[in-house]
């Protein structure tokens, strides 16, 4: 005990938030949308920080791996927080309306198998080769970038809703060919960075 509560202390003093953290969750939380965090752990430690970096207050669900009893390079906790998130809902929220951010390349991007977009942090990048990865929807270089993904997914729901269904079979495929040539110039040891990856989109918009 005396050593789980050092780690933990140790932990607290030397975990610091990133780069325009606590704006984007406020931004976030202020347009309405719903912020929640899977994490792996073994103790408490994550939750623990979140109250003491001041950020915990943004979040409606906090699920742990240590007491979910699964972790999350498995599909069971992300139906686990859909459940949580769709408790006492007439409307569900779907899969394809989520957006799971980390930086692990095979925990993090795990819930694309369930149909939720994901996106993966550059800067602290981490891979696990014993686990099945699958290629993220974005890259993102900075967390302030996350508000703009929501705002245009948004935009880009309500385009589709208002389309014949010829016209959202083409719509789709154009907007697949464009991931896909972004994610084609994504590859080890340099990623792209943001503007890379904004003129990649500009220069095939223009084509189209």
């Amino acid at each position: 005990k005396l050593l789980h509560k050092a780690y933990v202390a140790y932990r607290v003093r030397t975990t610091k938030l990133m780069p325009n953290a606590k704006s984007t969750l406020a931004a976030l939380k202020k347009s309405g949308i719903s912020l929640n965090v899977i994490t792996n752990t073994r103790e408490d430690s994550n939750r623990i920080i979140a109250k003491q970096l001041k950020i915990y207050k943004y979040f409606t669900h906090f699920l742990m791996s240590h007491e979910e009893g699964t972790i999350k390079s498995e599909l069971k906790i992300f139906h686990l927080l859909l459940e949580k998130l769709n408790k006492n809902r007439k409307n569900n929220i779907l899969p394809s309306e989520c957006l799971m951010v980390g930086n692990n390349l095979n925990e993090d991007t795990a819930a694309k198998q369930l149909g939720m977009r994901t996106a993966i942090l550059t800067v602290k990048v981490d891979v696990n080769k014993n686990i099945q990865s699958f290629e993220p929807d974005y890259y993102i270089d900075d967390l302030s970038e996350i508000i703009a993904i929501v705002k245009n997914s948004i935009r880009h729901n309500l385009v589709q809703a208002s389309l014949s269904d010829s016209e959202l079979k083409i719509f789709r495929k154009k907007t697949a060919a464009l991931r896909k040539l972004v994610h084609s110039r994504v590859g080890e040891p340099k990623l792209p960075t943001r503007e890379e990856r904004a003129k990649i989109a500009d220069n095939y918009l223009r084509k189209i």
